[in-house]
């Protein structure tokens, strides 16, 4: 019994002493870290950091900066924003003034990206609607500022849609030095060209999944609505698929009752939103009716 006894105490030495330089360099690190101590040499309690509640990226262009308002400091909608964020949110306005969209995926996008905003407002379309920047150039610009910000931030992206700029007293006045499809153009054709800007807007929206473009209720009821019929005009030709391929028997017999609780008439992976699409309102689609039992 004594010689058991004394061979566990010589293990527990062992393994105390194989511990000792593992110990050492704790206590180094520990010492490394320590940081600064009070007079009586206890630790100081280290300050808590603190997240802020939103973190807001305004990306935009002389309106972002407040140019036109009164104050500026006070009275552009970037401040006016910002006086509403709730307490311990911090903001950074990117805008440029002059910058166009294409000049702003290198300028302004970037630190951005780098902020890992959590809100950001994005206004850019103005100086190259002035300039009559081509919209499929806007439009594919767009769109990838939009991607990377989705792609490489968890941030809520708002687009600002184009005024009426037929109103503006500069577009009032001919748009001198403007762009050829503005410049001499008179208000119905200044208006016509903002409804064509705006739609590019409204197609990138509806592709990149972003938040409503517009303030107007009748514009966000609208788009509510066209959301709702695409969904319920998807869940009808989805079930007319589904009700196709189940009534083979080669598909239908191995369904066990947890298969058959995992169908849903809502799935999009087969949808391709983009391209042209030539329809025949006279003829119906190529699927069956038939009633699964």
């Amino acid at each position: 019994m004594a010689d058991k006894t004394n061979m566990r105490a010589q293990r527990a030495q062992s393994r105390i002493w194989r511990a000792l330089p593992l110990l050492g360099v704790l206590l180094v690190v520990a010492g490394c870290g320590s940081g600064k101590t009070s007079p009586t040499g206890a630790r100081a309690t280290p300050t808590p950091t603190v997240r802020a509640a939103i973190v807001y990226v305004a990306l935009g262009a002389s309106d972002a900066l407040g140019v036109g308002a009164g104050n500026p400091n006070t009275e552009g909608y970037i401040p006016l924003l910002i006086a509403r964020l709730p307490a311990r949110s911090q903001a950074l306005n990117l805008g440029v003034s002059g910058i166009e969209l294409h000049d702003a995926l290198a300028r302004e996008l970037p630190q951005a990206l780098a902020t890992q905003p959590t809100l950001v407002t994005v206004w850019l379309s103005g100086n190259d609607f002035r300039d009559c920047v081509p919209l499929a150039q806007y439009g594919a610009d767009l769109d990838r500022l939009l991607a990377q910000l989705h792609d490489q931030t968890h941030a809520q992206i708002f687009v600002a849609n184009l005024p009426d700029m037929s109103q503006l007293p500069y577009f009032k006045q001919g748009a001198p030095n403007g762009g050829a499809c503005v410049e001499g153009a008179g208000a119905d054709a200044v208006r016509t060209l903002v409804e064509q800007w705006n739609s590019v807007n409204g197609f990138i929206f509806s592709a990149r999944g972003g938040e409503l473009l517009s303030n107007r209720p009748e514009d966000q009821e609208m788009a509510v609505l066209c959301l709702h019929l695409i969904q319920v005009s998807l869940a009808l030709v989805n079930t007319l698929m589904l009700q196709e391929v189940l009534a083979e028997d080669t598909w239908k017999a191995p369904m066990k009752p947890e298969d058959w609780r995992g169908l849903t008439p809502l799935f999009y992976q087969h949808v391709n939103p983009y391209g042209r699409f030539t329809l025949d309102l006279t003829q119906r689609l190529p699927l069956s009716l038939t009633n699964i039992a």
